[in-house]
């Protein structure tokens, strides 16, 4: 144990760069999001860290929820919202939709094809909504890399299950009546819980601000708003 406590911290060393008095806010955005909102992430960030810095980092939600709790990232945006013990920061509706090429046609009584992401939320949203109307299925293609699946997509393999904002122009929201309709899931904004900064706060509460659909697409949280105030007054 004690070498692996060593080891987290050459590792949080290692990350916090050779200027560690400067203070490192380290933010997670799932990859599922990068193409369409990193940037306007990136901006959001920056532009309340000010003299401090911020460091991105990009994977499946499972994974930054993961390395938020072990102490590795300090914000996260999560595409699937799990019930972390963590601040909550912020907390919106995403509408999942089926994605595929446009060209895309399967044969009647086939086996619906699935794009699947080892482990991934969305594999049980899809394959979950699949059996509860007694259809089949038949994985075709496994990938944790988002870019890997649009080429598989664009190359008319299958159907892959996403938040419907996040879907490239070039592809299609798949409506055929035999697909099953798919659930909304909640997304979000955590803060590791321990984190002594306002600063911290802040630029969650910007990204949260940044990355969030539009107002009638969102819904009310009250754990949400009472944890910004708790935090607000913590901090001030």
């Amino acid at each position: 144990y004690a070498r692996r406590i060593l080891a987290m911290n050459d590792q949080i060393l290692y990350l916090a760069g050779t200027n560690s008095s400067v203070p490192t806010f380290r933010v997670g955005i799932p990859s599922v999001f990068a193409a369409s909102m990193l940037s306007r992430s990136i901006a959001a960030c920056q532009g309340i860290a000010e003299a401090g810095r911020v460091q991105f980092a990009c994977d499946q939600s499972l994974e930054l929820e993961r390395s938020l709790m072990g102490g590795y990232l300090d914000i996260i945006l999560v595409g699937f919202l799990a019930p972390l013990s963590q601040q909550l920061i912020a907390r919106w509706s995403e509408p999942l939709v089926w994605a595929c090429a446009r060209d895309l046609t399967l044969r009647p009584g086939a086996p619906i094809p699935i794009l699947s992401w080892p482990n991934g939320v969305s594999d049980r949203a899809a394959i979950g909504a699949i059996e509860a109307v007694g259809l089949q299925y038949s994985v075709v293609f496994v990938s944790s890399d988002f870019s890997a699946h649009m080429a598989a997509l664009r190359s008319g393999l299958g159907f892959v299950c996403l938040p419907e904002r996040v879907v490239p122009s070039d592809l299609k929201i798949a409506r055929e009546p035999f697909l099953p309709t798919l659930p909304a899931h909640d997304a979000g904004v955590y803060i590791r819980d321990g984190i002594d900064s306002k600063k911290a706060v802040q630029i969650a509460q910007a990204l949260a601000e940044a990355v969030q659909p539009a107002a009638p697409a969102r819904k009310g949280d009250a754990e949400a708003s009472q944890n910004r105030q708790h935090l607000q007054q913590h901090h001030v």
